[in-house]
Order: structure tokens, then C-alpha cells, then sequence
């Protein structure tokens, strides 16, 4: 009952923003962004009551990844007044060359992907921007454990794959502090739907899971609609591993984290 009741605040609130008028037209709305960065991503997992000790914790220090981002107002470039309000955004992050050391100094190759896509409502104060974001997105962190990069007499993996699917509810704002400069900060909720295979029958079968996404970026204009953006983003993902008799492994939580900081150009129009 409450994962609904937020899911409909939010497409509430999607909606008044959609239908809200900018109280100053100063500055002309942008109808379309693209943008390409480089990340590094950390990633740090660990679980609290652990009651055999027979669990690890995992560490990423960084990681290399390729990033990028799209949004646009399908219906900006026409008269409809709804047309700079309502706009889609889509992100795809995948990491690069990363590996993953585990008991034995077995080296696996390891995946992080983030897919999301989002509906936003934007509202505009003067050359501020404030968007409402309600969307659905994938987060996997995959260590391969068929082929191991190097040889071991073990090539069994001690840390659980994640496929997070959750729906995204938070909002956005861009602010215009600067002529040569602007903040762009945002805030979401993770209302998780499945966290893949950490809820195996092999790991913890009853667990439940939500999550926390926090970003702020410098957005530095260059020049004919192209800026340079540099930043950092937090995610937490919390645990509640609701052990029963006869579970294989016994803990009562786990805290999985990760941190990306990115560079990227972008071009708006």
C-alpha cells in the first residue's frame, strides 16, 4: 500500500509540474540534450548480523566506465503549449575492463550497467530549471563466475550478483548561479522490484530491498550550446535480509553502495 500511494504522489506531482507555467520567459526552454562522459565507479557491499561470519564483503576501489545520456521534449519544437514541459530522458552506463578479485586471488571480469528511462515535467523561473522524474531503471553488478581471467583451483565467487529493477521517483533542479557556471543536483527514491541474485535460493531467498540515488554536478557552458559537466553520484541500496530456519546463509542486513564520479561533455538545444 505505501510503495502505491508513492508511486501516485509522484505521478501527481509529474502532472501539476506538467501543467505549471514558468513565471518568467526570460531565457528560451532547451528541447533537446545529449551528452558522453567517463566514469569511475566504486562499489562497497556489506552485511550486518552476520551470524556464522561466513560472509565477505566486496570492494571496488574504481572502475572505468563509459557513459551516456539523452533527454528531449518531443513536443518543443512545435506551438503546443505543453510542448517544453513534458519531455523523456534516457541513461545507459556500462563499465570498462573491470575485474573483481575473490578468495584464492581468482580474477573474474565484472560488469556494472545502469538502463534507465524517464518521463520529466519541467518548470521554469527565470533561467532556473526544476524538473519532477518518474521512470523505471535496471542496475546490475555481475561477476562472471564460468570463466574466471585466471587460473585457480576455485573459481567459485564469494559475492552475490545484483540486477536491481526498480521505479525512480525523485526531481531535479538546474541552477543558474553564473553566467560561466550552473548547478545541476538532483534526488530520486528507488522503489525496488526485484534485486536479482542476491535473492536466490542460494543467498538470501526472502529478502527486500529500496534504494537512494544523490548527484551534483558543474555545468560548465563552452561555447554554441556545448558545456562541460563534472560530478559525483551516490547510490544505497539497503537490505532487509529476513533470514528463516533451513536458509543457507544467516545474516540480518546488508548495505550496498556505490560512488561515481563522472566527466562529460554535453550539447543542448
Amino acid at each position: 500500500t505505501m510503495r502505491i500511494a508513492l508511486v501516485a504522489a509522484c505521478v501527481l506531482a509529474c502532472a501539476g509540474i506538467a501543467h505549471a507555467q514558468p513565471s518568467d520567459g526570460s531565457a528560451e526552454a532547451t528541447r533537446v540534450e545529449a551528452g558522453v562522459g567517463l566514469q569511475f565507479v566504486s562499489r562497497h557491499l556489506r552485511y550486518h548480523d552476520d551470524l556464522y561470519g561466513f560472509l565477505h564483503p566486496y570492494d571496488l576501489p574504481a572502475g572505468p566506465a563509459l557513459a551516456l545520456r539523452a533527454r528531449l521534449y518531443p513536443f518543443g519544437f512545435g506551438t503546443l503549449r505543453v510542448g517544453p514541459i513534458l519531455g523523456v530522458q534516457a541513461r545507459f552506463d556500462r563499465s570498462i575492463g573491470v575485474e573483481s578479485e575473490q578468495q584464492g586471488n581468482v580474477r573474474f571480469p565484472t560488469a556494472h550497467q545502469i538502463v534507465e528511462l524517464d518521463v520529466v515535467g519541467r518548470y521554469r523561473l527565470r533561467r532556473h530549471e526544476f524538473l519532477g522524474v518518474l521512470g523505471y531503471g535496471n542496475h546490475a553488478f555481475v561477476l562472471e563466475n564460468d570463466t574466471p581471467s585466471s587460473p585457480s583451483t576455485s573459481s567459485a565467487r564469494v559475492t552475490p550478483n545484483v540486477r536491481y529493477s526498480y521505479l525512480r521517483l525523485g526531481g531535479e533542479a538546474r541552477i543558474d548561479a553564473h553566467p560561466r557556471v550552473q548547478f545541476v543536483t538532483g534526488a530520486a527514491y528507488l522503489l525496488v522490484l526485484d534485486a536479482g541474485g542476491i535473492e536466490d535460493a542460494l543467498w538470501f531467498p526472502h529478502a527486500r530491498a529500496s534504494g537512494v540515488s544523490l548527484d551534483f554536478r558543474l555545468a560548465i557552458p563552452i561555447r554554441s550550446g556545448f558545456e562541460l559537466r563534472a560530478g559525483v553520484e551516490y547510490r544505497r541500496y539497503f537490505f532487509d535480509l529476513r533470514p528463516q530456519v533451513g536458509d543457507p546463509r544467516i545474516a540480518g542486513g546488508a548495505l550496498d553502495q556505490y560512488a561515481i564520479a563522472e566527466l562529460a561533455g554535453v550539447y543542448r538545444y
